[in-house]
C-alpha cells in the first residue's frame, strides 16, 4: 500500500485588494486540483462558515473526507475523485 503526501493550502492570511481574499484564493487554488492526491485546506471561520465551506468543496467537486474545527481554524481534509 502506498503512502500519499498530503499538500497543504493554508488561506490563513490574507492577500492585499479583491483578489488576496482567501475564499477567492480558495476557489483559484481548488480548481487547479486535477490530481486524486489529498489536500489539506487550512482556513479561518471567520472567511467562510464550516457548513458553507463543506457545500462549497462538495459544489466545487471535492470529496471531503474530514472537517475540523481547531479553536476558530478550520481544516478541510479533500480529495479529487477518480
Amino acid at each position: 500500500m502506498k503512502i500519499e503526501e498530503i499538500k497543504v493550502l493554508d488561506f490563513t492570511k490574507r492577500g492585499e485588494g479583491c483578489t488576496g481574499h482567501p475564499i477567492v484564493r480558495l476557489s483559484k487554488a481548488i480548481s487547479n486540483i486535477k490530481d486524486p492526491q489529498p489536500h489539506l485546506i487550512v482556513i479561518m471561520e471567520s472567511d467562510i462558515p464550516e457548513k458553507a465551506l463543506k457545500t462549497f468543496l462538495e459544489r466545487k467537486g471535492l470529496h471531503v473526507i474530514e472537517l475540523r474545527n481547531e479553536n476558530g481554524v478550520l481544516k478541510a481534509l479533500v480529495k479529487r475523485p477518480l
